[in-house]
């Protein structure tokens, strides 16, 4: 199903106590909902809905991308959260999902879901958390968080999460790199899948406010096991 939908510029509100999402985009509904501080998104490629309530962005893995205006505003360098209600397709080993140039990513790598900052000039802060299952609806959050110089991630997978991951002294800069969803570092890397939830905030949110995201998602899931 084409995407002809009514479009509806709202100002987000996090139900998750006072928080509010810096990005908040809502597929899952048939009309389209775009909060907080950054308007619509470009989408790049033919754009596709799933059918039925609740609703979804179809990304065909191929050249379907979304570029963020104003993204390069967007940084974790002071911490931050990047959540997301998302279908990764079991045709592609990898996937995109958040991807700031020379910042940040989170995405679908080889059964796992995947987070990786840079140290210096590369990415080499990774973290793994996984299985992701495939061809069915995730929960998907990074949360990071920042302590005297010293980064801490923790990732957050159908209500389980990973122990903190600890990088001491990161030389992690900001950047004027663009915010994508569904597209990083080439064509093997587009998403195949389905987008019905994204948010970013510009604080780590805590596991209970993880949680409470949950609890709205217009999808239910079984828990799954990290």
């Amino acid at each position: 199903m084409k995407i002809l939908l009514s479009v509806f510029l709202l100002g987000a509100t996090l139900c998750s106590g006072s928080r509010e999402p810096l990005m908040d985009y809502d597929y899952s509904g048939y009309a389209v909902v775009y909060g907080g501080k950054f308007p619509a998104p470009v989408i790049h490629g033919e754009t596709r809905m799933s059918d039925g309530i609740p609703t979804s962005l179809r990304l065909d893995g191929k050249e379907n991308f979304l570029t963020i205006p104003g993204g390069e505003k967007v940084s974790l360098v002071n911490g931050g959260t990047l959540y997301a209600v998302v279908k990764f397709r079991r045709e592609k080993a990898f996937g995109m999902l958040f991807f700031k140039e020379n910042e940040f990513l989170l995405g679908y790598y080889q059964k796992n879901l995947y987070f990786n900052m840079p140290n210096g000039k590369k990415f080499n802060a990774p973290v793994y958390c996984g299985p992701v299952p495939l061809d069915e609806w995730c929960r998907a959050a990074a949360v990071v968080s920042v302590k005297d110089g010293d980064y801490f991630v923790r990732l957050h997978l159908n209500g389980k999460k990973t122990e903190e991951t600890v990088f001491r002294a990161l030389d992690y800069k900001t950047s004027n790199g663009k915010l994508t969803i569904g597209k990083g570092w080439g064509g093997v890397w587009f998403l195949s899948g389905e987008i019905a939830i994204l948010k970013v905030f510009d604080v780590p949110l805590t596991d209970a406010e993880i949680a409470e995201l949950d609890k709205q998602s217009p999808y239910r899931f079984l828990p799954q096991n990290l």
